[in-house]
């Protein structure tokens, strides 16, 4: 029997290739209509809450107006030359609000409906992710049958030609060199997309393993038969892959497999040359005439007509009106272009273009400023691939490439639209003998300190000391702990004046009696397993210490299984090190320690970062570290929290902090000294940033270090570039080094125009 979750998987993945494709299934209309018409009956019905609480996204709101200021122009647009010049072709303007309505908002609402029933149906978006390439297989599939079987191939054209009415499809010269597949469309737009989702397996398989890998000679099958532009967004998607297996210096692990890659392909074209040669003829001789003078798509795309230009007033304001081969104006005009920008500066001129470009760098920029997307480097290859892809045809119309760009841009933009997996609570530790310690420091927490409490007594682990350090609140936080220890008996409050977060800490280890130790902030809260599944793993596996994932702000879902890694002697020091500077969190919060290796143990009070000299010396001590993927810890990103307040004179403790660890290790290995060294040269990066992103208390007093830190990252550049650092970071280490200060600025700029101040 097939369970119900793989029915609503395998209706859903249908689906999906319902929307890639729009297959023709109906003489003269669009599929595409008919699947959006069942999405939005659906989307107003069963799904309506969910539909109203997307539209109230914030994100979603300030795009939409971009969208509106654009589509506003374009009206302006035609209004100005009706007025000026006496011009106004009305069909080829319903051609044009045709093609764009397509994609806005008739995919937008069909990747909508994708992303809510995922969401109900309890499909994470990563398994999102995996049916869209299923689905680009079942086109790669029909590919793969025209391409052996020359009568499917002519029945599937003939149906083609009689559902569509589309000539190309009987054109002599196209007919033996492409169109192997079912589509809509099956020319650049259809090889854009296939190249898009032929790139998608190399980018899922750097966070889920390189099985995936073993999809894209089908799907590449499908753009080296029909489209050359697909092959270059495919080199597009390679390049950049290639860079995150760089920087991730993942490039060993992945040797043989690009070997093994690289064959498969070879003999892929070598089977395609044997059996199709005019295909690989017409492609060879395409690219050849970039560099020669021979017809191919190097002189007409670059030819004075594709790139004609109206008088200069209206390549700012517009034409009101495209030139592409449809919509009647090519006639009038005596020449038509399918190069994207020159028909957008036709029809919006440079005002709209700019409108346009920066829409998508906006959201470009939100998505990488959020920096909790585990495929950021997917948003790099999709702008790059809508940027380079508008060169050769008006990239802005439907087309499976646009479907998959919109739905992976929906879902990082709109959290309502994300899933946090709710496990089911197991009990890991059947021995419940061994006692843990948990110290909350606690300071003017009285908005979130009841569901930091309820989560920590509700634990499925009981055998708790609970220690609640009050330092010095001024509000209703002491009395909350009152009422809780009335009520729970585990409960042992410390009342204190005000010293700050390590000093209250150090009055909970002070006091401590539990064989373990472990730490939760008074503005998070934990799962109700997290105590349990920590401890379980420090006994399973005989460890000093034992450590689980934080999630932030319901971005980061569950994985299905957890993996359980296991770090000694230097190593445990290596993966802390190299962990913090890819991620940036250095939290005690995430580990639980065995008391015998943080008792001698203090936080460093008075200044801040005092966590990382403290977690180091801890591990240092620990003969084994247990590491789990498992989110337990739920972090609250506040406003006000230490890391997104302006910049101040005590944030120059991170030095101190490094300096600590260096102190500390001079007598370790040579590898833990230069991730050490690594880790003090990238504080000046982080502080720049700091600033740059958030402001100074009081910039022109720290003139003098500000210069010297720029100074640093110019000079440690070419270290600092291939460190453990994501590759968002890399680009803004890049930015600062190139001019900081212009940086700055445009940070500043985008932060006002999203709303948020400094």
């Amino acid at each position: 029997m097939i369970s119900s979750q793989k029915i609503k998987s395998i209706m859903l993945t249908i689906y999906i290739f319902m929307l890639l494709y729009a297959p023709p299934i109906i003489k003269n209309v669009n599929t595409l209509l008919i699947v959006f018409v069942f999405s939005f009956i659906m989307l107003i019905t069963k799904y309506k809450k969910d539909t109203i609480k997307f539209f109230k996204e914030k994100e979603i709101k300030k795009i939409a107006f971009l969208f509106f200021l654009y589509f506003g122009w374009y009206g302006i647009s035609i209004i100005i030359n009706y007025l000026i010049y006496d011009e106004i072709y009305f069909y080829n303007i319903f051609i044009n609000l045709y093609s764009m309505g397509l994609v806005i908002p008739i995919t937008l609402l069909c990747v909508l409906f994708v992303l809510i029933y995922a969401k109900r149906n309890n499909i994470a978006f990563e398994k999102v992710i995996r049916l869209t390439i299923y689905a680009g297989t079942i086109q790669g599939v029909i590919c793969l049958l025209s391409f052996l079987f020359p009568s499917f191939k002519s029945f599937l054209l003939s149906l083609l030609y009689y559902l569509t009415g589309d000539e190309l499809f009987v054109d002599k010269f196209h007919v033996p060199r492409r169109f192997y597949g079912y589509s809509n469309g099956m020319v650049d737009a259809f090889g854009f997309g296939s190249g898009i989702i032929a790139a998608l397996p190399l980018f899922y398989s750097l966070k889920n393993g390189k099985k995936f890998l073993a999809f894209i000679p089908l799907l590449l099958l499908i753009v080296i038969l029909n489209s050359r532009t697909g092959l270059v967004i495919f080199g597009i998607g390679i390049i950049i892959w290639f860079i995150c297996l760089i920087c991730n210096r993942k490039l060993k692990e992945y040797k043989n497999v690009i070997l093994c890659s690289s064959i498969i392909l070879f003999l892929v074209l070598l089977v395609v040359y044997l059996v199709k040669p005019l295909t690989i003829q017409w492609i060879i001789k395409d690219f050849s005439s970039f560099f020669t003078k021979n017809w191919g798509t190097a002189n007409v795309l670059f030819s004075s007509n594709f790139w004609r230009l109206p008088s200069l007033f209206r390549v700012i304001i517009g034409a009101g009106y495209s030139i592409a081969g449809f919509g009647g104006v090519s006639d009038i005009l005596g020449f038509s272009s399918d190069v994207g920008y020159i028909n957008e500066i036709w029809r919006t001129g440079l005002i709209g273009l700019t409108i346009m470009i920066f829409i998508l760098f906006y959201i470009c920029y939100v998505i990488i400023k959020k920096q909790t997307s585990k495929y950021t480097h997917l948003i790099i290859f999709f702008l790059i691939s809508l940027l380079v892809g508008n060169i050769k045809l008006v990239i802005f119309i439907y087309n499976p490439g646009i479907v998959v760009i919109l739905m992976y841009v929906l879902y990082e933009l709109v959290p309502s639209l994300h899933i946090i997996k709710k496990e089911k609570l197991e009990i890991y530790s059947e021995n419940q003998k061994d006692k843990i310690s948990v110290i909350v420091p606690i300071y003017n927490a009285e908005k979130y300190l009841k569901k930091c409490l309820d989560s920590i007594i509700s634990q499925s682990y009981t055998n708790l000391e609970i220690i609640l350090v009050n330092d010095g609140s001024k509000d209703e936080s002491l009395k909350i702990c009152e009422a809780y220890a009335a009520k729970d008996k585990r409960i042992t409050i410390v009342d204190k004046e005000n010293g700050g977060q390590a000093s209250a800490r150090n009055k909970g280890l002070d006091i401590a009696t539990g064989k373990y130790i472990g730490f939760v902030d008074s503005d998070d809260w934990i799962d109700l397993d997290t105590f349990d599944y920590l401890h379980y793993l420090v006994k399973k596996h005989h460890a000093d210490c034992s450590f689980i994932k934080i999630r932030k702000n319901d971005y980061d879902f569950q994985t299905e299984h957890f993996n359980e890694k296991i770090y000694k002697g230097d190593a445990i020091l290596v993966e802390y090190l190299k962990y913090g500077m890819k991620t940036g969190e250095y939290s005690p919060c995430t580990y639980l320690y065995s008391k015998k290796i943080v008792q001698h143990l203090k936080f460093p009070e008075g200044k801040i970062n005092e966590d990382i000299p403290f977690i180091y010396k801890a591990l240092d001590k620990a003969n084994i570290l247990v590491k789990s993927n498992k989110y337990c810890y739920n972090y609250r990103l506040s406003q006000n929290s230490t890391t997104r307040n302006k910049f101040r004179k005590r944030d120059f403790d991170l030095f101190d902090a490094c300096d600590d660890l260096a102190d500390y290790s001079k007598n370790k290995s040579k590898e833990i000294q230069k991730l050490i060294k690594e880790k003090r040269d990238r504080s000046d990066f982080s502080l720049l940033a700091k600033i740059a992103y958030y402001g100074a208390e009081n910039e022109t007093e720290f003139q003098d270090e500000i210069q010297q830190m720029k100074k640093n990252i110019r000079n440690n550049y070419l270290e600092l570039i291939f460190t453990n650092m994501s590759l968002i970071r890399k680009i803004q280490l890049t930015c600062f080094v190139i001019n900081y200060d212009f940086t700055k600025k445009m940070i500043n700029f985008i932060r006002k125009l999203k709303g948020q101040s400094r």
